[in-house]
């Protein structure tokens, strides 16, 4: 007797690398603007002992600082992302999770964004989901924005991001047509 056991594909990407910043620095990932650095301040981390932290002071001037990992990806599958973020003080600066599906020159092919923070908050999943990789991707590119909207007020804001992730996209189970 011979028995075939059917196997399911599902959409492959790379997996994040150091997604909670456990290393104690950014390995894996790639950081522009100022004000950003690893914390081990007790309320930093969502999970495990750190988390990243941008700090935006009334002296900054970087509109746009960016902690982000690029990963390769499929073209035409669906994808899920997220990330644990908390605000303090925010004022004059918002953030934001955001994914980019790139080509193989790393040109941006399609860009999705999360809802954007603009107050206080305490840790929130911030999720987008699904995301359709566009025809050439190649890789994608997980980043965690911060955008400097005006002049912050004279204390520091603070952005934290923690426990960021990238995978498969599970689509719920659709009603048969009629």
């Amino acid at each position: 007797m011979v028995f075939l056991l059917g196997a399911t594909t599902v959409a492959s990407a790379a997996r994040l690398q150091n997604d909670s910043f456990e290393t104690r620095d950014f390995t894996s990932w790639q950081i522009s603007g100022e004000g950003w650095r690893v914390s081990a301040y007790p309320k930093d981390p969502r999970r495990g002992a750190y988390g990243a932290v941008n700090d935006v002071t009334t002296n900054g001037s970087t509109e746009f600082r960016v902690v982000h990992q690029e990963i390769k990806a499929l073209p035409g599958k669906t994808y899920r992302a997220s990330v644990w973020l908390r605000t303090v003080c925010i004022s004059g600066s918002e953030s934001f999770l955001e994914v980019q599906f790139l080509s193989k020159g790393g040109s941006v092919l399609k860009q999705f964004q999360s809802a954007h923070v603009t107050k206080n908050q305490a840790f929130t999943l911030m999720v987008i989901d699904p995301m359709a990789s566009p025809e050439n991707t190649e890789r994608v590119s997980i980043r965690g924005v911060v955008h400097l909207t005006g002049q912050p007020v004279p204390s520091t804001n603070f952005h934290v991001f923690d426990c960021f992730d990238f995978r498969p996209s599970v689509a719920p189970d659709t009603p048969p047509q009629k």
